[in-house]
């Protein structure tokens, strides 16, 4: 499961690469102990934490693609973060999936949410 998971990790970095990301850190971990992000990368003047999800469709079907970090959780994580490097400033955050469901031998579908965590502005 373990190389699994470093294939799922390693696609998703190639296609935010491929897309016109700055991969800026993978396997973050928040320095709390408590949460972590797969990976953090510059989008234009976006910062995009990202949350990889991986499956293998042969065996499980289609792969969940939803975030599954609170609100509070990637606030915190997010702030930590930006705390611990100054040199990024002045920027929009928000939390990305990216969602890979491997369909055969050396194929995979790939979504990708971006902002799937939706700041409404109409919270109660």
């Amino acid at each position: 499961m373990k190389e699994f998971s470093k294939h799922v990790q390693d696609a998703a970095e190639m296609f935010l690469k491929r897309r016109g990301y700055d991969i800026l850190d993978a396997n973050w971990k928040c320095p709390d102990g408590d949460g972590k992000f797969d990976i953090i990368a510059q989008d234009e003047d976006s910062i995009a934490f990202v949350q990889v999800k991986g499956r293998d469709g042969r065996v499980d079907g289609f792969g969940f693609d939803e975030a599954t970090m609170e609100r509070d959780d990637f606030e915190r994580m997010s702030m930590s973060y930006l705390a611990e490097n100054p040199d990024i400033c002045n920027c929009a955050v928000r939390l990305d999936v990216v969602a890979i469901t491997v369909v055969g031998e050396d194929r995979a579908m790939i979504r990708h949410h971006i902002n799937a965590m939706n700041y409404g502005l109409s919270e109660e």
